[in-house]
């Protein structure tokens, strides 16, 4: 492995242990129920029911209360958003997918840690088991393109993380230990220390699982840190973290009936190969200040910078690979938010400017052997400088208008180095020669939103998207070649009605979307293309509903439509998008310290990746019901959890093949699994 991953796992093991065995004694804090308000850190400071956009809001209370045990699963629960698992096995390398983009998904749904991106210019999914899940405070999901304020891959949606923040003063603690099925361990720990102007939050996690399948073992640690210093007209803040994660890979299940071969359903939880692997070990850390320079004016300033490495091996019949790849990224991304008047209408300006660096090293060789003779030693650098600004107008009191636009240039830099005495080195393989790209987009938005009376509130809003291809996906492997494709644009628009009662919260959002020169991957010639013209559309229907003092029922319905509108496939449905989703959860206080949350999901069937044609059977829908009961007492909290009860067999990703009919590979998920959880507040 590298010398970062050998650095790295002493620290995270001793943070996980420290925290975990630290006693601080103090008086329990309770976290009261949080106002539905996007915070400054997500660049928006504005009640999400005045947002022109289908906009949710997950609290730290409802991650507690949640069947969910991960970030991608608990996503999953919510209206247009979907995570695409191949293992489940604590979602490891699983993708989050909003409005329908299928194997794209994580390229066009933007991710954030606390306001700021998570999504690398690489094709590699945001690791979001890396983040501790009871170090989340909020968790913000605005759907549809959110070009102006975040820049590219605010496509299909942006998910904003924000983790927990100081509270009151003192010191405070809590430590959770968990295990269930398939040998899964995991604890948690975390400490909040308040004194005066100065405050630290640490978190630390460590899980480990046999996973469901043969050769699937998964281990992850993480730990992250808040330091802040408040100061009279602001205040300064030093974020961090590191992360490691080593993932054994069982590969597919084939499925060809002219053999005849079916491994789904005689070797379910096989192995097509005990040797491959994908490990990844990172750090961050962000330095910034906040600083009020009047009443009406805030500035931000802060300077991030993100290492992660990635190592893979995947051995075939025919072939090997091993990837190892190194990408950093310095970003600086000031910011002013200020109370205006724009032609004497009172509102809010929000302005800054966007800069990133990054360089991507990929190693690419036969077998981990060879690594000191690679075939290609890849390097790319890419640099990213945008301009937006969003202006937000309040002409009356039921009226909210918003206007915004982003400027982003994107200079890309590529250059390959091939030996063709590498072991492994095809014959009909080449250098690619070295380019230079240089990519300029505009973001823009239109918003209105109206307050029928004091519940109701109806929105419509215009906004154009854009992505730029990542490098994966610039690099050509046969014949080795920087193919520089065009950047993705999207027109979209939508309406809805938001309501809020006491009892009843619910919202309705429609949305069109119009793209041009979606990027994809082609399985015939093995590289990446600009699409003919695709478009999106559907509705996303949610409500909460408090049905008698101890019932509440949150539900979710979602209808959608991904579609080719020109070239061959015309009126074809997109790959990996279901056209119907729907989620149920019912949370009964049975007691006052006992609380039973059961949740039905349901997922429609969908087309097979590489099945632009429609004319392959179709990868079948599916239902889990989820159940957890958790009790509290004094400071302790216990849960036992039952996932999947009704055992469904059941895959979310599906590839056909290219050169044999009726032949499928797929990644069957897990069964039924138990987890008991205990945790401690200090």
């Amino acid at each position: 492995m590298n010398t970062l991953y050998i650095k790295t796992r002493p620290l995270l093991h001793y943070s996980v242990l420290f925290l975990a065995t630290t006693t601080l004694p103090c008086t329990v804090y309770s976290a009261s129920s949080l106002e539905p308000v996007i915070i400054t850190a997500s660049r928006i400071d504005q009640e999400t029911r005045t947002l022109p956009s289908n906009t949710t809001i997950i609290t730290a209370d409802d991650i507690k209360k949640s069947t969910a045990r991960t970030i991608q699963e608990l996503l999953s629960q919510q209206a247009g958003i979907r995570a695409r698992h191949l293992y489940g096995n604590n979602a490891a390398r699983a993708s989050i997918d909003i409005r329908g983009f299928g194997a794209t998904a994580t390229s066009n749904t933007l991710i954030l840690l606390d306001g700021r991106r998570l999504n690398d210019i690489d094709l590699s999914a945001v690791d979001l088991s890396a983040i501790p899940l009871h170090n989340i405070e909020r968790i913000e999901i605005i759907r549809g393109g959110g070009s102006v304020l975040y820049g590219d891959g605010a496509v299909g949606g942006t998910i904003n993380i924000i983790t927990k923040r100081h509270g009151k003063s003192g010191t405070r603690g809590q430590v959770a230990i968990a295990g269930g099925s398939f040998n899964s361990r995991e604890i948690n720990a975390g400490i909040d220390y308040i004194s005066g102007d100065f405050s630290v939050n640490l978190a630390a996690q460590s899980l480990a699982s046999d996973g469901y399948r043969i050769h699937n073992n998964y281990r992850q640690n993480n730990f992250q840190a808040d330091l802040r210093q408040m100061m009279e007209k602001g205040e300064i803040f030093l974020k961090l973290g590191v992360d490691e994660q080593d993932l054994q890979l069982p590969g597919v299940r084939t499925v060809d009936p002219n053999i005849p071969l079916d491994q789904l359903n005689n070797d379910r939880r096989g192995s097509s190969s005990l040797n491959d692997y994908a490990d990844r070990s990172g750090y961050f850390f962000t330095l910034g200040t906040t600083r009020y320079l009047n009443d009406d004016t805030e500035l931000v300033v802060d300077l991030g910078y993100r290492y992660k490495n990635d190592t893979a091996f995947l051995s075939g019949a025919f072939f090997s690979s091993n990837v190892d790849t190194e990408l950093s990224n310095w970003s600086l991304t000031p910011r002013i938010k200020m109370q205006n008047n724009w032609l004497g209408v009172p509102g809010t300006l929000t302005t800054g400017l966007d800069f990133y660096d990054s360089l991507y090293k990929s190693n690419r060789a036969q077998t981990p052997n060879t690594t000191n003779q690679p075939i290609h030693l890849l390097k790319l650098t890419q640099t990213s400088v945008a301009l937006y600004a969003q202006q937000i107008l309040k002409p009356q009191k039921h009226y909210r208008y918003n206007i915004g636009v982003r400027v982003q240039n994107v200079k890309t830099n590529a250059i390959d180095r091939f030996d063709a005495t590498a072991p492994g080195a095809s014959a009909f393989d080449s250098q690619a020669p070295g380019g230079d790209n240089s990519d300029t987009e505009k973001g823009m938005e239109l918003g209105v939103s109206y307050d029928l009376n004091a519940a109701t509130t109806i929105y419509a809003g215009y906004n154009r998207a854009f992505r730029i291809a990542t490098v994966d996906e610039t690099f050509a492997t046969f014949p080795g070649a920087f193919k520089f494709l065009q950047p993705q644009t999207s027109n979209n628009i939508e309406f809805g009605v938001k309501y809020a009662t006491n009892k009843l919260t619910a919202q309705s959002g429609v949305y069109y979307m119009r793209l041009k020169n979606e990027i994809q991957f082609n399985p015939v010639t093995f590289s990446n293309i600009n699409l003919d013209p695709t478009r999106r559309y559907g509705i996303e229907v949610s409500a909460q509903y408090q049905l008698i003092p101890d019932l509440k029922l949150d539900a979710n319905v979602t209808l959608m439509r991904s579609q080719f509108r020109g070239g061959a496939f015309t009126g074809n449905a997109v790959p990996l998008v279901p056209s119907k989703t729907a989620t149920l959860s019912a949370l009964w206080n049975i007691r006052p310290y006992m609380l039973l949350t059961t949740t039905v999901n349901y997922v429609g069937e969908k087309r097979f990746d590489n099945d632009q044609s429609n004319t392959f059977a179709k990868i079948p829908s599916y239902k889990t019901v989820d159940m957890k009961l958790t009790g509290k007492l004094h400071n302790w909290r216990i849960a036992a959890q039952v996932k999947n009860i009704f055992n469904e067999k059941y895959f979310e990703y599906g590839v056909r093949s290219t050169f044999t009919a009726g032949r499928y590979n797929a990644y069957p998920l897990p069964e039924r699994e138990f987890v008991i959880s205990l945790e401690k507040q200090f």
